[in-house]
């Protein structure tokens, strides 16, 4: 039987992971919002789960099999969400 994920938490705030992704957020937000059209949807999402994927990584201290797990995803998928495209 599968066990229930729960997001990961230590009750900090000002977390300087989070603050490094949310800006990594911000800035491709802005990216896309200041293009002289939108982004087709697939590409923004691409992005997205990238830049999450990397910052899980990196809580999880860069252990990729740990982070597939926070992520709830097998860990040949983890490895395209990070792949360059």
């Amino acid at each position: 039987m599968a066990r229930a994920h729960k997001p990961h938490s230590d009750g900090r705030r000002g977390d300087r992971g989070e603050a490094a992704f949310r800006a990594t957020l911000e800035a491709l937000i802005d990216e896309l919002t200041s293009a002289r059209r939108p982004w087709p949807l697939k590409k923004a999402r691409h992005l997205f789960e990238r830049a999450y994927t990397q910052y899980v990584i990196r809580r999880a201290g860069s252990d990729r099999h740990t982070a597939a797990s926070q992520l709830d995803i097998g860990f040949s998928t983890l490895k395209e969400k990070i792949r360059a495209r």
